[in-house]
């Protein structure tokens, strides 16, 4: 990424912007993997106690009990790892040649949107999207008869603004619960 900042203005210029799916679906991922995790140690424990294989392994020896944590605690930390990953590698990239949609941990996809044909941008945002701050933007391409969405992405009102600069031609359409107003702060996300 190029920035240049003018002395006069205070204006910050960016050749592209990376927004992200926002970080509260990054908490509930992780807790889900949290609770995942717990979930299957405890069908583990009840199928092994339930089935009589505790005879068969040293369940009274402290090294079987501490490795087993560990193995445990490994499983988990990988799990972690990836979902965080996960989340890190997927992103919207906005330039004024267009827009991609880039994903993928092990195996990298990207999917390509042109910008010049976008004639109308929408806003959706539930109410829990409106007390977390996160929406869905949908770009309509006019020449291709289709939408492609931006789905739970961080202050889309941001977005909006920096895609209204990028297409002074196009329309707005906000569907949320309530109206949609931006804080006047000075942040830029990338």
């Amino acid at each position: 990424m190029r920035m240049q900042v003018n002395e006069k203005t205070k204006k910050i210029a960016v050749d592209h912007v990376n927004v992200r799916m926002s970080i509260s679906f990054l908490v509930v991922k992780l807790i889900f993997a949290d609770v995942l995790t717990t979930v299957l140690l405890i069908i583990l424990y009840y199928s092994l106690y339930s089935t009589g294989l505790q005879e068969w392994l040293p369940v009274d020896d402290p090294l079987f009990g501490l490795s087993s944590l560990i193995v445990l605690s490994l499983v988990e930390s990988a799990l972690t790892v990836y979902v965080v990953m996960e989340w890190v590698n997927e992103y919207y990239e906005i330039s004024p040649h267009g827009i991609a949609h880039k994903r993928g941990v092990f195996f990298k996809k990207v999917e390509h949107h042109g910008i010049q044909n976008i004639k109308q941008v929408g806003i959706s945002q539930s109410v829990l999207g409106k007390m977390l701050n996160y929406g869905t933007l949908t770009l309509f391409d006019w020449r291709l008869n289709e939408c492609a969405e931006l789905y739970a992405v961080h202050n889309p009102v941001r977005y909006v603004r920096i895609l209204e600069t990028l297409l002074p031609h196009v329309d707005e359409n906000k569907e949320t619960f309530g109206s949609i107003e931006e804080d006047d702060d000075e942040e830029v996300s990338t």
